[in-house]
């Protein structure tokens, strides 16, 4: 079953090769960042690859696209984005006659939001177009025209990464400092003591000599007191029901009666907002 980002991102490419923009302009961010599949074809902003369309539109109308075999996968969903590729074949025919044919892979990041009076609405900041083989002419044996290059992306280091996420500085037993990245708490437990256990999301339990309230108060908007003896991460949510909150790898956080409507609001408004 699709999502609704991928039936928008199908309804997308199809207008796209049908010259109907209409789609593809609705949802792109005003900062959106495009790469072609050809190397160094990049563009930013959404005028400027409304700029591109148009003028393509102005000469390339005699040439007819096909789409075919055309499915979505969607790879990450969390927080409100989405990631989703779409693969297809793509057949170009020229005002010749001669047709060619590309196996081709969509990548496009989305994310949902929520305006000023409640309403639901999508912004594409990120596309990425490649082809995945050697354009074929279907009416010869050769390859007439150039090959096309595939981008590649070069992933951010760890050690940038980290550089990005504020460190947490807590008290710790017998005067330890505990340095700790904000987001790397799983969740926390805690009592009437001033002590509270933390989980790490790379499998450590570190102790801290806090009042849970107190550390609640210096996290980030990301982590929700669910229970008055717990705080979880939103981020590590798999799924809430009646028995608690369940996270990704598996724990069973639990919420308090009175609070479970709380929670599933609180969950769905930071999910919506995307934060």
């Amino acid at each position: 079953m699709q999502t609704d980002f991928e039936t928008y991102i199908i309804r997308g490419i199809i207008g796209y090769y049908e010259y109907d923009y209409s789609i593809l302009f609705e949802y792109l961010d005003d900062n959106v960042m495009w790469y072609g599949p050809n190397a160094g074809d990049v563009l930013i902003g959404k005028q400027a690859l409304m700029d591109r369309s148009l003028s393509y539109t102005k000469f390339a109308k005699k040439k007819k696209f096909v789409v075919s075999n055309l499915s979505s996968k969607l790879i990450y969903a969390r927080e409100g984005r989405y990631s989703a590729v779409c693969q297809f074949r793509l057949f170009s025919t020229d005002s010749d006659g001669k047709t060619k044919e590309y196996n081709q892979r969509i990548i496009i990041n989305g994310q949902k939001l929520k305006n000023s009076d409640g309403e639901i609405f999508w912004r594409v900041p990120f596309i990425s177009v490649a082809n995945l083989n050697f354009p074929k002419s279907s009416s010869s044996n050769n390859t007439e025209i150039s090959p096309t290059e595939q981008n590649t992306f070069k992933i951010l280091s760890d050690s940038f990464s980290d550089k990005q996420v504020p460190r947490l500085v807590l008290p710790g037993e017998n005067h330890v400092s505990i340095y700790l990245k904000e987001d790397m708490i799983k969740y926390a437990v805690g009592g009437k003591s001033v002590k509270c256990y933390i989980y790490t999301t790379d499998g450590k339990t570190l102790v801290v000599r806090m009042l849970l309230k107190d550390l609640e108060a210096i996290l980030p908007t990301y982590y929700y007191r669910c229970h008055s003896s717990y705080i979880v991460n939103l981020r590590n949510v798999q799924s809430l029901s009646s028995k608690g909150l369940t996270l990704v790898d598996g724990t069973v956080i639990p919420i308090s009666v009175k609070k479970y409507r709380e929670t599933k609001n609180v969950i769905d408004d930071w999910m919506l907002m995307g934060q």
